[in-house]
C-alpha cells in the first residue's frame, strides 16, 4: 500500500520536473509509473477494506452480546422465580411489584 502511494507521488514529481525541464522524450515512463502506483493503491484498497469492515462488525456483535448477557441471565432467574413464566422488564427489574410473596432475601 505504501510502496503504491510512494509510487504515485514519486511519479508526479518527476512529471513535474519534466515539465520544468522540457524533456518530454521520459514522459511516457513516468506516466506509466503513476498508472500502475495508483493501480496498485487501488488493489489493495479493494482487497483490504472490506476485511477491516467485516472485522469492525464482529467486534460491534461481540459487544453487543456482551451487554445483552447479564440482562437474559437475569430475565432467566425471574422466569425460576415466577413459575417459568417471563415478565416485562419492569418486573424483572422489580420483582416484588409483580411477583405476590416475593422474597428478596431468598430469592436475591
Amino acid at each position: 500500500m505504501f510502496a503504491g502511494v510512494a509510487a504515485v507521488g514519486f511519479g508526479i514529481v518527476a512529471l513535474a520536473r519534466v515539465a520544468r525541464a522540457r524533456r518530454l522524450q521520459r514522459q511516457g515512463v513516468r506516466g506509466w509509473g503513476i498508472v500502475l502506483g495508483g493501480s496498485c493503491v487501488a488493489l489493495v484498497s479493494v482487497l483490504v477494506v472490506p476485511f477491516l469492515l467485516a472485522a469492525k462488525a464482529r467486534a460491534n456483535e461481540s459487544a453487543a452480546i456482551d451487554d445483552i448477557r447479564p440482562l437474559l441471565q437475569t430475565e432467566v432467574e425471574y422466569s425460576k422465580v415466577n413459575g417459568d413464566f417471563c415478565d416485562t422488564l419492569e418486573c424483572v427489574a422489580l420483582p416484588s411489584r409483580c411477583i405476590a410473596l416475593y422474597d428478596a432475601t431468598k430469592w436475591g
